[in-house]
């Protein structure tokens, strides 16, 4: 939904000699862009465009959503990737959910991994990982 994201990331792929599809729409409707198993990796970064107005953001909602699709659309053995974030302009709704979205998923079909930084204040950047079995 930010077009500027778009621009920065054709940017910083150009610089290194990379291309990419780049789309920009609501990361909630990611199947309209890639067929279900079929990905082996989606990555998120919540929270709001570094560098952005801190007023547009993504929200647990959307969010949600999101990592349905994600994890319909990866392949077996295929990852997500998710770096959470909250703070006094976001609030923590958004980690919270994500992180009860995680911890639900059945560890027959899931492998899931929250990696914390023990020494940071509660509002650093929570990395995790989803592989798909």
């Amino acid at each position: 939904i930010q077009p500027e994201a778009i621009t920065s990331t054709r940017a910083r792929l150009e610089k290194q000699g990379l291309t990419a599809e780049l789309i920009c729409d609501s990361h909630a409707n990611l199947l309209q862009y890639v067929r279900p198993s079929t990905a082996d990796i989606v990555m998120f970064n919540f929270g709001w465009l570094p560098g952005a107005e801190h007023t547009v953001h993504s929200t647990a909602q959307g969010s949600l959503s999101a990592l349905c699709a994600a994890l319909d659309a990866l392949r077996p053995g295929g990852v997500l990737a998710a770096v959470l974030y909250s703070g006094k302009v976001i609030g923590d709704a958004e980690k919270q959910a994500a992180l009860a979205f995680f911890r639900s998923l059945p560890l027959t079909k899931y492998t899931v991994l929250v990696c914390e930084f023990a020494n940071w204040a509660d509002t650093a950047p929570l990395p995790c990982f989803v592989i798909k079995k």
